[in-house]
Parts: C-alpha cells; sequence; structure tokens
C-alpha cells in the first residue's frame, strides 16, 4: 500500500486552523536579537515561580492544641473546557442521550456549547434526546426543537422569566404566570368588539373567533395580544373586501386548527406524566412508609403498629417524617428514628389504655346496637335518653357494666317486644330521674342564695323562697310558700316538679366559657356540652376513669352532666324571665314555657331602640338580652309589640333570615343516625351526602329539628333591627 492512500487520522476540522506551540516556536522566539544568543537563553529560562506551600503558624496550633499541619497546594480545577475540543462524532453521540432539558441548560452555559446544540446540523441531537421522553409527541411544525423543549421542561414565565410557572398555555405556545396572563392577554369578547368596527355592515362577515388560537382559562377564554393587534392590522388591511376577508379567513383558520390539534396531543401528553408522576411519587411514599415500619417492627413495636386504631394509621400516613417521597437510607432512618420511635411509643400507650378498658368498649358498643335502632323512628325533637343515658340510667344495661372484667358479651338475642318495652320503662324512669335531677339543683341554688338575699341577722330564722309548689299552698305569692331553713320542707310531688321544670321562669345556663348557653326544659338534657366526654386519658389508674374513656372511644359522648358541674341553675336568668313574661301580660308563676312559645310573641328592648330602629326579639331571646343588661348594671324594659306589628315581624323574618337558617343556626340532626351534635343546614346535607349516599334529603324523613337546637323552625334565635316606622306599638322608655 502507497503512502498516498493512506488514510489520515481523523480530526475534527475546528481544529486545523489552531497554531500549537512548540519547542522550535519557543526557539526561534528566543534566537530574537534582544534576547542574546540562543545557548544563554536556554541556560538562563527558568520556568515561572510556583506559589509558596503554605502552613497553620506554630502559634495558632498550640492554641487550637493541634499539631501544625501543613496545608497542601490548591488543586487544578477539573472543567469542561476542553469538551468543545473533541470529535463531533462523539459529541453528537453523548448528547444524544441526554434528556432535552439537560440539552437545553447545557446551551447556556458558554457560548461555544451554545454555537454547536443551536446550529442546523445538530438538530438529530435534538430528535435523539427527544426519543428519551416516554410518548412525548413529535416537534410541531411551527417550533425548533430547542424552543419545543423550553416549552416543554422549562419551568419559567416567557414573559418576565418568573420560576415554578406550572401554567402552560399549548395553543399560544408559552408558559405565563398570573399577572402576566392578565398583561400580555386578551378575553375574546373584546376582539371580537375591536374586530366588529372593521367589518362592513351590520351581518358577520367572518368568524374571527376561529382565526386565532384561543386559551381556555379560569372558566373564560384569552388571545395573545400580539395575535389579536395582528390579526387586527390584517382585518384593517381589507379594507372591508368580502374576498379578501374570506381568504384571511381561510389563512388563519388553517392556521390555528393545526395549533389547536397539537396542542391537544400536548395537552393529552402532560395528563399522562402528570398521572404517571402522581403514581411513582405514591409509590415512592409507599416504599418509605414499609420501610419504616419494617425498621420499627425490627425495634419491637409491631404490636403497636398492628393495633393502631384507623385515626392513628392515618396520623402515622400523614407524619412529615413518612410522607416525604424519598428513598429510606441508613443515613435518613438515624436522623427519623428518635421521632418515629417517640409515635410508636404513643401507639403503645393507646394499645395499652384500650385493652384496659376493652370490657367497657365491648358493653358499650352493644348497647349502641340496641338502642340505635329503637331511636331511629322517633321523632328527633321529642325529649328522649342518648345512648350513654340508656346505658347508664336502664338497670339492666347498668348491671352489665357491673360485670367483671373478664366478661364479654356477644350479640343480644332479645325479643323485639320484650326489648321495646324495656326501653320505653327506661325512656318513662329516665324523665322522672332527670326531673327530680333538675329540681334539686334549684332548689339548692334557691337555698344557696336565700343567705344572701335575706336582711334577717343570723340568729333568726332566714327565709327560703322555694318555687313550684300548688297556688292554693302558696300564701300571698303565686307559685312560691316561705318556709324557715331550719323547718323540714314536704317532698315535692312529681306534679309540683313536673311544673317547676317546665316553668317559662326556669333556665338552666352551660357552664363551659366557649358556649355559655341559656337552656331551657328540655334542650338542657340534649345540650351538647352536658354530654361532651373529656380528653382520653391515655394513663389510666381507675376504673371511673376506664369507664370515662370508653364512652368517649366508644360513644363520644358521657351520660348527661355526668361529673355534675355541666349545668348550672340560673337566678339572674330567672328573674329576667320573670320580667319578660310580666312584659307578655301573663303570670310568671303560673305560665309554662310552651305557653309563651304559643303567644308568638315580638318584644321591644328601650335601650338598644335607637336611631329609628327597633330592636325586636323572641320571648326567649328577650331573657339572654335582658340578662346581659342586668350583668351590666342596666335596666332594660321590654315592650310587646301589638297583634298586628307581631304580624308583620314574623311575615318578613323568613326572607331577611334565610342565610341565618342555612348557614349559621346549629339547629338540624340526621334522623338517619339520631346521634351527634346540631348542624347547620349545609353540614347536615353534606352529612347526608358523605355518611349515607343521599344526594337530595328531605326534611323528617333524613333530617329534622335537633332537640339542642339553637332557634326554632322559622325563629329567629338574636336581635333583629327593623325600622321603627313600620311598627304603630309605642315603646317604653
Amino acid at each position: 500500500m502507497s503512502a498516498e492512500n493512506v488514510t489520515p487520522a481523523r480530526r475534527s476540522s475546528r481544529l486545523k486552523g489552531k497554531a500549537r506551540p512548540s519547542y522550535a516556536d519557543l526557539g526561534d522566539e528566543l534566537e530574537e536579537p534582544a534576547a542574546g544568543p540562543s545557548t544563554a537563553a536556554q541556560k538562563d529560562y527558568k520556568p515561572p515561580a510556583k506559589r509558596p506551600r503554605k502552613s497553620v503558624s506554630k502559634a495558632n496550633a498550640d492554641q487550637a492544641g493541634t499539631p501544625a499541619k501543613a496545608v497542601g497546594p490548591r488543586g487544578r480545577r477539573r472543567t469542561l473546557s476542553k469538551l468543545v475540543d473533541m470529535p463531533l462524532d462523539i459529541l453528537f453521540e453523548v448528547f444524544g442521550h441526554l434528556h432535552p432539558y439537560d440539552l437545553l441548560q447545557l446551551s447556556r452555559t458558554t457560548k461555544a456549547l451554545r454555537n454547536i446544540l443551536m446550529h442546523r446540523s445538530a438538530i438529530t441531537i435534538w430528535r435523539n434526546a427527544r426519543q428519551n421522553v416516554e410518548d412525548l409527541p413529535d416537534c410541531p411544525p411551527d417550533l425548533t426543537e430547542p424552543a419545543y423543549a423550553n416549552l416543554l421542561f422549562d419551568h419559567h414565565c416567557h414573559f418576565c422569566v418568573r420560576a415554578r410557572v406550572m401554567t402552560v398555555l399549548w395553543t399560544s405556545r408559552v408558559r405565563a404566570c398570573k399577572p402576566c396572563l392578565k398583561e400580555h392577554f386578551t378575553p375574546l369578547f373584546d376582539l371580537l368588539v375591536a374586530a366588529a368596527e372593521h367589518l362592513p355592515g351590520p351581518r358577520q362577515l367572518i368568524e374571527t373567533s376561529s382565526m386565532v388560537p384561543l386559551e381556555y382559562h379560569n372558566h373564560k377564554l384569552y388571545v395573545r395580544n400580539d395575535h389579536a393587534q395582528e390579526l387586527l392590522e390584517r382585518i384593517k388591511a381589507c379594507k372591508g373586501d368580502e374576498a379578501a376577508l374570506k381568504e384571511l379567513e381561510n389563512e388563519r383558520t388553517a392556521a390555528a386548527n393545526v395549533l389547536k390539534d397539537s396542542a391537544v396531543e400536548l395537552t393529552e401528553w402532560q395528563i399522562k406524566q402528570n398521572t404517571k408522576r402522581t403514581i411513582d411519587l405514591y409509590d415512592l411514599r409507599e416504599r418509605r412508609r414499609k420501610q419504616i415500619v419494617e425498621r420499627l417492627c425490627q425495634l419491637g413495636y409491631g404490636e403497636d403498629l398492628q393495633w393502631m386504631t384507623s385515626e392513628r394509621v392515618e396520623q402515622f400516613i400523614e407524619h412529615p417524617l413518612v410522607k416525604q417521597a424519598k428513598e429510606l437510607t441508613d443515613r435518613i432512618w438515624n436522623n427519623i428514628k428518635a421521632p418515629m420511635i417517640a409515635f410508636a411509643l404513643e401507639a403503645r400507650t393507646e394499645r395499652l389504655m384500650r385493652l384496659r378498658c376493652a370490657h367497657y368498649i365491648n358493653r358499650l358498643a352493644l348497647v349502641r346496637d340496641i338502642v340505635v335502632p329503637f331511636l331511629v323512628p322517633r321523632p328527633m325533637h321529642a325529649s328522649l335518653p342518648s345512648v350513654a343515658d340508656f346505658s347508664y340510667w336502664t338497670p339492666d344495661f347498668r348491671h352489665m357494666l357491673g360485670e367483671p372484667r373478664d366478661t364479654f358479651y356477644g350479640p343480644l338475642q332479645l325479643p323485639e317486644d320484650e326489648l321495646d318495652e324495656l326501653l320505653r320503662e327506661s325512656v318513662k324512669e329516665w324523665r322522672g330521674a332527670m326531673a327530680r335531677r333538675l329540681f334539686g339543683m334549684i332548689r339548692d341554688a334557691e337555698r344557696a342564695a336565700a343567705p344572701a338575699t335575706t336582711s334577717a341577722p343570723a340568729s333568726t330564722s332566714a327565709s327560703v323562697k322555694v318555687e313550684g309548689q300548688d297556688s292554693n299552698e302558696a300564701g300571698p305569692s303565686a307559685g312560691t310558700s316561705i318556709v324557715t331553713p331550719s323547718a323540714p320542707q314536704p317532698d315535692p310531688t312529681p306534679e309540683q316538679i313536673t311544673a317547676r321544670v317546665c316553668s317559662a321562669c326556669t333556665w338552666f345556663r352551660c357552664t363551659n366559657t366557649a358556649c355559655g348557653a341559656l337552656l331551657e326544659y328540655p334542650r338542657v338534657l340534649a345540650h351538647r356540652c352536658a354530654h361532651a366526654p373529656p380528653p382520653v386519658n391515655l394513663h389510666p389508674t381507675t376504673d371511673a376513669e376506664d369507664l370515662r374513656n370508653a364512652y368517649a372511644l366508644v360513644l363520644e359522648e358521657l351520660p348527661w352532666n355526668f361529673a355534675g358541674d355541666a349545668v348550672v341553675y340560673d337566678l339572674r336568668a330567672q328573674a329576667a324571665a320573670e320580667k319578660v313574661v310580666r312584659a307578655c301580660g301573663r303570670d310568671p308563676g303560673r305560665t309554662h314555657g310552651w305557653e309563651m312559645e304559643r303567644t308568638k310573641a315580638r318584644l321591644v328592648c328601650s335601650l338598644c331602640s335607637v336611631d329609628g330602629q327597633a330592636c325586636v326579639m323572641t320571648w326567649k331571646r328577650a331573657v339572654a338580652h335582658v340578662c346581659d343588661h342586668a350583668a351590666a348594671g342596666q335596666d332594660a324594659k321590654l315592650t310587646r309589640l301589638s297583634k298586628r306589628d307581631a304580624r308583620i315581624v314574623r311575615r318578613l323574618e323568613p326572607l331577611r333570615l334565610a342565610p341565618f337558617f342555612s348557614c349559621v343556626y346549629k339547629m338540624w340532626g340526621c334522623v338517619r343516625c339520631h346521634v351527634g351534635p346540631p348542624m347547620t343546614m349545609v353540614e347536615v346535607f353534606e352529612h347526608c351526602m358523605d355518611e349515607h349516599g343521599i344526594d337530595t334529603p328531605w326534611e323528617e324523613d333524613d333530617y329534622d329539628v335537633h332537640p339542642d337546637a339553637e332557634a326554632e323552625r322559622g325563629v329567629p334565635a338574636h336581635d333583629v333591627f327593623w325600622d321603627a316606622s313600620l311598627f304603630l306599638t309605642p315603646i317604653r322608655r
């Protein structure tokens, strides 16, 4: 083989024009006249001085307590500056295995790399890189490969370069943040109005909306400002020529359809990518959670994690250290080990607590399964005991709760008639017991207040006011009798107890500072604060604490006023109620609460009715209103509206107070559950949908007025101000 036929080794053509220094060139430079003889120059030539090596001073070393250690010279920087000198075929092969976003970032590092990657000959690199992305559609004809990669993967606003912009407007081929979307896009309606000014005649010659790429965002159609301006200029240039307008319409519509078709493909691809990303993150979190569980099981917490409640499992899944989408390494486990062990210890404490009160949990669950079917067909507004009250006040259930710890019950098989009769008797006994308990609270409160109200000396017998007796025995004051504390009081009859408890002047107050509601009979027996359980005690030591924990875990309520301090009798409210009843023209000692409700009276407060406004309220609200004024040291005078004025108010109230009855007043309960606190109309609809799958619940069939309702049906529970000119009744001042 001749020397002419030997193929020279391939080198990049970009290196041929570069002049490389050689020893010959160095010799030529040294042989210049100014440098003297060449031999002397070579002998005297010295390389540049190196940087001296630095070391830690002895003083600093002695002060730090460590021996002085020499600091080595700074290492040579490793850069990719020589990357562009590699042969192009090797560069193209390497770059073709990158992600398009990596290519985009690489092209922004140096001018040399940008010249290579942005050249037309590098299109194969971008195409090969695009093949590395799964299911990615081909590059649209109106975009270059780098612009396509920038649109797909660079999360920056194309107008203000704001980072983390995820809103991609595929038809317009841009990403835009919220401020730029408002600034650089125009609503379609504005474009149509502007285009109509340049079209001849009232009829529509062209379909302007199909001639521009549209973006649907926040239930509106938008057009880019530059696209809209260009279209308006083209329409204006046609000068009303119908043929030119039709030709323009066909041209722009075809171009817009191309953009719309590719936008549909890109939108579908984006949805698939988001779904895949969501699945990948979910799998990663699940893998991390299982690895954490395995590590905790190895430490001896397997049984505690196995018996976690659904709430505790949810807390574990949502724990900030568990839900991270990161692989669990040994280093990460060492960092999160302490808080994870603390969580496992809490789970162990809860498991031991549940194990301690397991016998009560078994029995209360059995009572619930028996009582709830009995309560469901009954009217919800009826005065009925709760499930917790049934368990505590029914003798058979009470006996079952007192059985030894090692006794566990299965489902009871009792005849339906016998069970129904048993529960009916329990309801009667419960009502009588609750009435006697309320009467005792009234008598104790009046006895406690008697020494403070009497003016007699301590040595003399002070008088105590006891309400609820028969009017014939009352003496000079109807419904009352004066007796001395030392004299024995006769036991009241059931009729006297019922009359006193149901009186319009009998009011109790919730002791919960967050509530403080005034309660009449029978609402006081259903008040949610009187049934609210305390927080679960994770470290119980007595049997009573075990019982309270079981009530909180199974029924989420306690028997009424279980601790005896949830409700107290309010003497100030009693005085206010007497004032309200007298304002309505009735005798406070003989009037029951249902009689006051039947009057449908509306009263006006003299202190709050100013500036041409009348403060109108119901009789129940008037009791609380007068109490508030009395607490402030004010004497409020009440005026009952005439029948004509009261009818006007009752006619206008439903329209004015409709939002309160749907979204504010908690007055509704679920008929199907028959348990739980009162809810607003919106909440009870959501409850019926979530718990029972009922889209459109009906009153009395699916929900009804709760016995602890804040307001009655159609009756406001707060003061309402009306224009005083509507009324003819003069207001007492």
